[in-house]
């Protein structure tokens, strides 16, 4: 799996996130909200918090699907100074509604 990330700061702990993701015969789109608040003393090191929607595209062996679910996402993120390049481990679940109900709460990235 691989993707595209970006974050835009509405005020200083309020971010939008959205996300392009690939992965073998799926596409996916993500949207979340997310608070943010330092953890430490140390510029740039922050714990986050968020939820929003998932849509993904599926098309593999003759099988094509739309899944649209809830995402949310908690982690640690540090992010360097000067320079707009950051790093974070992230614990995303996720809830499935369409086409088929599903709750994955092991996706750690």
């Amino acid at each position: 799996m691989f993707g595209i990330n970006g974050k835009y700061f509405f005020a200083d702990h309020i971010a939008a996130d959205a996300s392009l993701i690939f992965r073998s015969y799926y596409f996916g789109i993500s949207a979340l909200a997310e608070y943010h608040g330092a953890i430490s003393k140390e510029p740039g090191l922050n714990a986050y918090g968020g939820a929003g929607f998932h849509l993904g595209f599926v098309s593999a062996f003759g099988y094509s699907a739309t899944a649209f679910g809830l995402q949310f996402a908690g982690g640690l993120e540090y992010t360097l100074p000067d320079v707009p390049i950051n790093f974070a481990v992230a614990w995303e679940p996720y809830l499935m509604l369409s086409p088929a109900s599903h709750f994955s709460a092991d996706s750690l990235e």
